[in-house]
């Protein structure tokens, strides 16, 4: 789990070269992914092109033997990646200690210059100063619960952790204003739960972490969005009673990171 706790504390945002991204078009939005919300391992870039909108996205795995990299493989300055034309153009490069994977509906040519300049950043990747989130170990609370097979699922996704009994997911979601208090209150952290609609039979929570502390970020067309830490829990075969317990040990956690 070193790693995946290595690659929550990165700030995938900070692996783009904002120059070369604007040789696509007008950069009008840098933050979590997927957009305008988000996992914690993800930065979408909003670009202004000349096709029209489209979101590139730079996303940090975990290295996983059974996903072995997929494409064309390419220099980048010192480091190798491998290259595809999956849903536009996908470019990954895998390092002893992350996968990174830059992804955008465009050309696979102007992706590629994309890449090759903010490449070298990999070496020394930047972190997140003020995020508590980047500092949570979903898996130290999901091993609480009873169940088995703890992992990070098979995508190697270093912001989630599920065993046979729950999931737990670390992600941001964007607001144009400050959110009401909604659902129960947990020692004052807003978490609503339900139960799932399909089957019936697993309770999902989303927990506000970061309720009293949200951060102000850019968003598109000039605008700001306030972006709040947030986890969403899944409990299979479970009450909410009882997810409801694992909200509160994961408040207790996000209080005491620093």
């Amino acid at each position: 789990m070193a790693k995946a706790d290595r690659i929550r504390t990165l700030d995938p945002c900070g692996l783009v070269d904002r120059a070369a991204a604007a040789q696509l078009g007008t950069v009008n939005y840098v933050g979590g992914g997927p957009w305008p919300d988000g996992d914690v391992n993800q930065c979408d870039v909003g670009i202004d092109a000349a096709t029209g909108f489209l979101v590139m996205s730079v996303q940090l795995t975990v290295p996983l033997h059974t996903n072995p990299p997929v494409g064309n493989r390419v220099q980048l300055g010192d480091l190798t990646g491998y290259i595809s034309a999956e849903y536009g153009c996908k470019v990954t490069i895998p390092t002893e200690s992350m996968i990174v994977t830059y992804a955008a509906p465009t050309e696979c040519p102007a992706l590629q210059r994309l890449v090759s300049f903010s490449a070298p950043m990999l070496h020394n990747p930047p972190t997140r100063a003020d995020s508590k989130l980047g500092k949570l170990d979903p898996c130290e609370t999901v091993a609480h619960v009873s169940g088995s097979g703890l992992d990070l699922g098979v995508s190697g996704l270093a912001s989630s952790c599920r065993s046979d009994a729950e999931e737990i997911k670390l992600q941001y979601i964007g607001t144009a204003t400050r959110l009401d208090s909604v659902g129960v209150s947990i020692d004052g952290i807003p978490v609503v739960t339900h139960m799932d609609p399909v089957l019936g039979r697993n309770c999902e929570a989303v927990v506000y972490l970061g309720y009293d502390e949200p951060h102000a970020m850019p968003a598109v067309n000039n605008t700001t969005s306030l972006i709040y830490e947030i986890a969403r829990i899944t409990g299979f075969m479970r009450g909410c009673d009882s997810v409801n317990s694992d909200a509160a040990k994961l408040i207790a956690s996000y209080r005491r990171a620093r």
